[in-house]
């Protein structure tokens, strides 16, 4: 997995990005998604400007994730990403606040989360939202950042 900056946004610390990479590594072994992945970290206003395109949902949201599945082989260099996560690292840091957990475990949190959509996951019903969780945590807890699973 790559980790990319958007303008403005530092880059993490080179330990919480290992952790990150051994995370979705992990996670695409258990969750296999076609292609590498690319995590970029952003800011509110571009997050809120993804969701409105994509989504039509005119608000900043903590994660999104893009399948890149290229048709047409001829196209030079498009099938080098299988996908892309979008984490808003400012979404990040008020969700680590209230939730009173590290930046870097709400970024881990929000990484599989877009994993899993990359997977194939869903959570259009409590159940599948539920089931998203449960993976989630205990991912996480396989690489020490969850040491309580939640009931």
């Amino acid at each position: 997995m790559q980790i990319l900056y958007d303008q403005g946004i530092s880059p993490l610390p080179k330990d919480q990005c290992l952790l990150l990479e051994e995370l979705a590594e992990r996670a695409t072994t258990i969750h296999p998604v076609e292609g590498p992945v690319q995590l970029i970290l952003i800011g509110d206003a571009y997050m809120q400007s993804l969701n409105a395109t994509y989504r039509g949902k005119d608000h900043t949201t903590d994660v999104l994730s893009f399948s890149l599945e290229v048709q047409d082989s001829d196209v030079p260099d498009l099938d080098a990403v299988g996908g892309e996560i979008y984490i808003s690292l400012e979404r990040t840091r008020v969700q680590a606040a209230e939730q009173a957990v590290t930046l870097v475990e709400e970024l881990a949190r929000l990484l599989v989360h877009g994993l899993l959509h990359l997977a194939g996951y869903d959570h259009d019903t409590p159940e599948k939202l539920q089931l998203m969780e449960q993976k989630t945590d205990i991912l996480l807890q396989d690489v020490g950042l969850l040491s309580v699973m939640r009931e």
